[in-house]
């Protein structure tokens, strides 16, 4: 029950600040490309390696990813146009407040399309 309050406050208020560099989500793709010397283009077009790969298609995307059971937060916040968040968990909860604007992978697979302006919960357990 906890749980289901904390998502539903984490997600009907403002989104707060990314996590903290402690946060076991890695950072936005535009970091990762940077260090890979890959085009930004290249890194977008293959999610690969991670259980979860998140991808906003539009201005802004309020993204919540928790690991389960431990409800540990991997990742609250608002995500910009062309911004990618991967996580990598044995167990991981993931709310998307504008599902028809994301890139959902999960174990590789991209997800079907949400509703545009509603928010959708997705379940991951990694393959």
């Amino acid at each position: 029950m906890v749980g289901g309050v904390a998502l539903w406050g984490a997600l009907s208020s403002e989104p707060a600040s990314p996590a903290p560099a402690t946060s076991q989500a890695d950072p936005p793709a535009a970091t990762q490309t940077r260090s890979t010397g890959r085009s930004r283009q290249q890194a977008s077009t293959v999610p690969g390696g991670a259980a979860l790969v998140v991808r906003c298609r539009v201005a802004r995307c309020g993204v919540f990813i928790s690991s389960s059971p431990t409800n540990d937060v991997l990742f609250n916040g608002v995500m910009r146009q062309g911004e990618e968040r991967r996580a990598d968990e044995p167990r991981m909860n993931l709310v998307v407040s504008d599902s028809g604007g994301v890139d959902v992978y999960i174990n590789g697979r991209l997800q079907p399309k949400g509703t545009a302006g509603k928010r959708k919960i997705y379940t991951i357990i990694k393959s």
